[in-house]
């Protein structure tokens, strides 16, 4: 009887969902029209399209640059003898109505002229009123009065999971629209900057909006916005091995967009402010030695000399979770919230120090100076295989820059890393041939035999921090020591 009544209940069910798909067919029209103007963001679109417009770049390439391109040749080079006009292309948005318009930095730097067209097909010169390179954003200005300036989003608002629109010309498709969601917040994928010198690549500002909206070459520079029509970033990259779409591409947070296109619509340049440190991530192994409440903040690994940090109440060492009240889990995170503040700014950091939380005034500088290299040298070595590293002293040069003060015994600070062994501790912490190692749990070293005594105060099973620096910059490196 029980069976018979679920085959009964069962069948009703049938009869139930068949009657509702009957229900929704014989609804016609309407209903239809009604469900697929729910899901169509055409409205959005099409008040927003007048906005954007394709970008024409020409570079000029000089005759002696090109002859390396020549790999089928049928003429001597000496017939190369004129300069060679290369066009790029890219996309844009208007900003205001009498024609400030912004886009990539990578699209428009360097161009000898440039054209902007609109969906209607009008077109005009433009010229560059201003580029950083540090956010690969630039400011271009045509002739033109009565245009529709777009309307920006708080990206700080927008949520993993938003639909997002990204609109541009790309593969010289014009006027070209996907949709997508907002697939993540907040990425650093170490692109902006490529082409600068060392010693300011180190400023460039990655913070960008990761989404699943189509994008390719030609969307540089283009509007990325959401269901209301509103600007939430700049489509500026994609993650790809081809050079075209393979999933996933990557925006100029609007925020940061905004605060860059108004210094440079005001100055013709990016006033900002400094707080003269060097940092890194926190992972597991370094936030249980320091005794944080989990993996967060970035931890400060050195000062500039002459910058912002150097005069505060910041020490090496210090975790910084805060900058008023926003939140701070990686380096790039960072970067970005004070890439918003200018020269002069007071900000208020959050650190952790030893298990204890406390607010640091800071007063934001102008771009900070590079710290002196330490020379290196070479004695005598000791191979540690605990840890997989190779050791040699080093001796210190006379006025080279030491941050503790006077030396010991004319020894520089830290012993130089001359060998790793593979899948060792050090390795797996990206320790490299090259480096140096200044303190052990915050001892400074100055020999081979300092790094030795200190080591062998050490259990197995600890943690040991190091203070490493390689290249002209520190960092702070915690891993476990497991003996021989």
């Amino acid at each position: 009887m029980l069976n018979m009544d679920r085959v009964r209940i069962r069948g009703g069910i049938n009869y139930l969902v068949i009657g509702l798909m009957m229900l929704f067919l014989s609804a016609g029209e309407p209903l239809r029209a009604q469900m697929s103007k729910e899901f169509s963001f055409s409205t959005t679109v099409e008040k927003t399209m007048a906005s954007v417009v394709s970008i024409e770049a020409i570079k000029i390439i000089k005759a002696r640059d090109m002859r390396q391109f020549h790999l089928f040749r049928d003429f001597d080079d000496s017939e190369i003898d004129e300069d060679i006009p290369s066009i790029g292309g890219g996309s844009g948005f208007v900003v205001t109505k009498d024609g400030y318009i912004l886009t990539n930095f990578h699209v428009v730097a360097g161009a000898h002229q440039i054209k902007v067209s609109f969906s209607n097909h009008k077109a005009y010169d433009a010229k560059i009123m201003g580029l950083d390179s540090l956010t690969d954003i630039a400011l271009i200005k045509i002739d033109a009065k009565g245009l529709k300036p777009v309307k920006f989003a708080d990206s700080e608002k927008a949520k993993i999971g938003d639909w997002v629109i990204a609109l541009g010309n790309p593969l010289g498709l014009e006027a070209t629209v996907t949709a997508g969601i907002i697939s993540a917040k907040g990425r650093d994928i170490n692109i902006v900057g490529r082409d600068l010198s060392a010693s300011t690549r180190g400023y460039a500002v990655e913070n960008f909006i990761q989404t699943d909206a189509v994008i390719n070459p030609g969307n540089s520079g283009g509007p990325l916005i959401n269901t209301s029509g509103e600007v939430v970033g700049i489509n500026t990259a994609i993650a790809s091995r081809t050079g075209v779409y393979a999933g996933y591409g990557f925006a100029i947070p609007s925020n940061l967009a905004r605060h860059v296109m108004e210094d440079l619509m005001t100055y013709g340049e990016v006033k900002r402010g400094y707080i003269g440190i060097n940092i890194g991530n926190v992972d597991e192994d370094l936030a249980e030695y320091l005794r944080l409440d989990g993996v967060k903040g970035v931890i400060v690994n050195n000062f500039v000399p002459g910058g912002a940090a150097e005069s505060s109440d910041l020490k090496i060492g210090d975790v910084i979770t805060h900058v008023d009240k926003k939140r701070v889990d990686r380096a790039n995170e960072l970067q970005a919230i004070i890439a918003g503040f200018g020269p002069d700014e007071k900000i208020i950091l959050t650190v952790v120090r030893r298990g204890n939380t406390r607010k640091i005034p800071v007063t934001l500088k102008e771009r900070d100076v590079q710290r002196k290299p330490i020379t290196r040298s070479t004695e005598r070595s000791v191979k540690k295989p605990r840890l997989g590293l190779l050791l040699e002293d080093r001796i210190k040069e006379q006025e080279s820059w030491n941050p503790f003060g006077a030396s010991r015994n004319n020894a520089a600070l830290g012993v130089e890393v001359v060998g790793v062994k593979r899948r060792s501790a050090a390795a797996e912490k990206f320790i490299q041939k090259g480096s140096i190692i200044e303190s052990l749990n915050n001892k400074p070293i100055h020999s081979v035999r300092d790094f030795r005594n200190e080591l062998d105060k050490i259990n197995e099973g600890d943690i040991l921090l190091l203070r490493v620096t390689s290249r002209g910059n520190s960092r702070f490196v915690a891993l476990r020591y497991w003996g021989e």
